[in-house]
Order: C-alpha cells, then structure tokens, then sequence
C-alpha cells in the first residue's frame, strides 16, 4: 500500500511538471509569433524604402 501511494505522488508530480512545460511552451510560442510578426513588419517597412529610393535614383548619364 505504501508503494503504492509513493507511486501515485509521483506520477501526480510528474504530471503537474508536465503540464508547467507545456505552459511555458505556449507563452514561448506567443512570444516567438509575436516577434515574427514585428520583424516581418520591419522587413516590409525596408522592403518599400528601398523601393522608393531606387525610383528616385538618376542615371550616371542624366547628370
């Protein structure tokens, strides 16, 4: 009886540690979205930079 209470303890702490993983999983996982969302953002923004700078640029020749 008594191992068997030591066996069901454990199993409780082991799934309790379990289910603390999967939430720092989850919040890692927001993080990580939100983060690539923001560069993505970011990449955009540089993305329509350029192109306005290579429309304004003039020729060697147009000097």
């Amino acid at each position: 009886m008594n191992k068997r209470i030591k066996k069901k303890g454990t199993m409780n702490f082991l799934i309790d540690q379990n289910n603390q993983l999967w939430n720092i999983v989850e919040r890692l996982e927001k993080v990580v979205s939100h983060n690539v969302q923001a560069t993505n953002e970011r990449l955009d923004k540089v993305n329509k930079d350029l192109e306005t700078i290579k429309k304004h640029k003039k020729s060697w020749f147009a000097k």
